[in-house]
């Protein structure tokens, strides 16, 4: 288990998922799909949650990526980086799934609370 927690604390990672995060808000700010559009922004907005898992892996097919420590094996310096980049994705998506319903909730709490 310590492992995993000084994986997923390793700055590469981190720095990565804030990354891929701050990118994605801005590409969707700027292309506004929303649902029911037709064509690619259709398919933008739908395929939405898998971005930064896909921008993940496209990452990790950069060369000179630096990978943890953790993940370097002799010879599979590829794998490591596809991981490091497929990691720092799902990193970035999981972490604003869990922003975005921590925050949903307590709106919804304080309305509530609000209402009364």
């Amino acid at each position: 288990m310590a492992q995993w927690t000084d994986l997923l604390a390793s700055p590469i990672i981190i720095v990565l998922a804030l990354v891929i995060g701050t990118l994605g808000e801005v590409a969707k700010r700027t292309i506004r799909a929303k649902a029911g559009d037709k064509g690619w922004r259709g398919v933008y907005f739908v395929s939405l949650p898998a971005h930064p898992v896909l921008v993940g892996a496209l990452v990790g097919l950069v060369p000179w990526l630096p990978t943890p420590d953790e993940l370097v094996k002799p010879g599979h310096e590829f794998a490591a980086r596809l991981g490091t980049g497929l990691l720092a994705g799902m990193v970035c998506k999981v972490g604003y799934d869990g922003i975005v319903s921590t925050a949903k909730r307590m709106l919804a709490g304080r309305a509530a609370s609000d209402g009364e």
